[in-house]
């Protein structure tokens, strides 16, 4: 299958190559690293089994639909011209710094005592190991809010800010939404937001760069300093954070399990689950309600108004299966336990909806979303199509290692982004 899936994968890559002009760009980059993860997945470099050829092909009809979906876009007309009226960037960084940042920052502030009057091994294991995050947090209300408010505005005004700092050199709300990010990471002693804020950095500024050229009123003055500087920082952070939490691996061991191993994990539990009859990717269910989870969310909230037992689907599927470890055998470089759990990736949601024939559709419809956008974005210089582009790039990345489709709170990511860009011509 390692055959198949190489020359599959350079063919599309040449395709986009030639549609989109160069291998410099957000999509060409996303579908190397998609089919590169793929390709390794075949050889068990950590130990992680080698999925079955239907796990493969499911994985490539993924792929390559959304690839297409890339060539057959047409660009979205939008407005050149860009306005000066930062009434809505204000607005969103002051709302965003009192509601989100600031107690965040008080949570992260009070952890910080407990590690001063103990140490960080100590709180290390109560904040990730014992899985305290109400303790952590200081109170239920406060672990909810800043899981299901904090966390997720924090991405947004990343990517908005990741945006605007490449190409008109506003900085404040990459500044607030990434510290938030880093806040977050700390706290609870996790990487996938800062390895989030990594990709979604560098996807604005591949793309940014790219761009310039377009519209000469595009602020070149970026220096790459900042990128080299800030991608050190968020690579050194993940290095601590990941080294607390497998003090016994090597920097060589770390990027096995945590580049490679973390990354290849999700393919792997997809497979676990398509070949697991009693998986719940099996069920017959309303096409929709894995993958707008945010909906079903929404109704949970509502209906325990009027205490009507109802859990939704993020919530039911994690403590029914998403959620347990599932033992896969021994890491070939140390010999640890590989027993991963929640990754599945976002293909999980799409099969249990839709089954094989959602492999094509949903991936496709993403594909035509991704390339419309940057094609707007290449064609009409749009801060807008900027946003949307990062974004998708992220949600492509976001779902190789976790669901993030059936998320509680996903979908009102591209909610916020549609009515912030309502009524500002960018």
């Amino acid at each position: 299958m390692f055959l198949i899936i190489m020359m599959v994968g350079v063919l599309v890559v040449l395709i986009l190559n030639k549609v989109l002009g160069s291998m410099s760009n957000p999509i060409s980059l996303l579908f190397v690293g998609l089919y590169l993860l793929l390709f390794t997945s075949q050889f068990s470099i950590t130990g992680v089994p080698a999925p079955s050829p239907y796990t493969v092909v499911c994985f490539l009809v993924a792929f390559t639909s959304a690839a297409i979906g890339v060539v057959v876009a047409r660009p979205k007309r939008v407005s050149v011209e860009y306005s000066n009226n930062r009434r809505k960037e204000n607005l969103l960084f002051y709302v965003f710094l009192f509601t989100c940042l600031m107690p965040i920052l008080y949570v992260a502030l009070d952890n910080l005592i407990f590690i001063f009057r103990n140490s960080f091994a100590s709180y290390v294991m109560k904040a990730r190991f014992l899985g305290d995050s109400v303790e952590i947090a200081g109170s239920g209300f406060m672990a909810s809010y800043i899981e299901r408010v904090v966390r997720p505005l924090s991405r947004l005004v990343t990517i908005i800010g990741a945006v605007l700092f490449f190409i008109e050199g506003r900085k404040k709300l990459l500044y607030v939404g990434a510290l938030s990010l880093l806040l977050f990471s700390f706290i609870y002693v996790k990487r996938i937001d800062v390895m989030y804020l990594l990709v979604i950095f560098f996807s604005a500024f591949v793309l940014c760069k790219e761009g310039f050229g377009y519209n000469r009123r595009v602020s070149k003055s970026i220096h790459p300093l900042y990128v080299v500087m800030i991608t050190i920082i968020v690579v050194y952070v993940t290095y601590y954070i990941s080294s607390y939490r497998a003090s016994s691996y090597s920097i060589a061991e770390l990027i096995y399990h945590y580049g490679i191993g973390y990354h290849t994990f999700g393919i792997a539990l997809f497979d676990h689950a398509l070949n697991e009859p009693q998986s719940h990717i099996h069920d017959i269910v309303f096409p929709g309600v894995s993958i707008f989870g945010t909906i079903t969310f929404l109704l949970y909230q509502f209906l325990k108004l009027f205490n009507v037992d109802y859990m939704a689907t993020h919530s039911l599927l994690y403590s029914q299966e998403l959620g347990a470890y599932v033992f896969m055998g021994y890491n070939t470089f140390n010999g640890t336990e590989i027993a991963p759990n929640a990754f599945y990736t976002s293909l999980y949601p799409i099969y249990r909806d839709l089954k094989f024939p959602g492999l094509v559709i949903v991936p496709f419809i993403f594909g035509v979303l991704l390339g419309s956008s940057y094609k707007a974005f290449k064609y009409y210089a749009s801060i807008k199509a900027a946003v949307w582009v990062v974004f998708y790039t992220w949600v492509g990345y976001a779902s190789i290692l976790t669901p993030v489709l059936m998320g509680n709170t996903f979908w009102f990511l591209p909610v916020l982004i549609y009515f912030y860009f309502r009524s500002i011509r960018l």
